[in-house]
């Protein structure tokens, strides 16, 4: 297996990326364009064995030690309560 660092570093900063936090302003919309793209490929062109990821974890932009979740789900995946 060849050396793994550059894979890890791109990684990484895909992460410090995604936890960044993002101003609330008129530009709050475009800066998250990036994110969505990197979540976007992620959840459709990546696959751990044979099976698609069902998320990403990662540190939240809004706490300081907090996780964040990005859980990817469509209807397929909800259970209504028929009640």
């Amino acid at each position: 297996m060849g050396d793994t660092r550059p894979q890890l570093g791109f990684l990484q900063s895909i992460s410090k990326e995604i936890s960044r936090p993002i101003a609330r302003d008129d530009r709050a919309n475009v800066e998250y364009v990036p994110i969505q793209i990197v979540t976007g490929c992620v959840r459709t062109a990546i696959k751990i064995g044979k099976r698609k990821v069902d998320g990403i974890r990662d540190n939240s932009s809004w706490r300081h030690a907090a996780t964040a979740l990005a859980l990817f789900a469509d209807q397929s995946n909800l259970i209504l309560d028929e009640s």
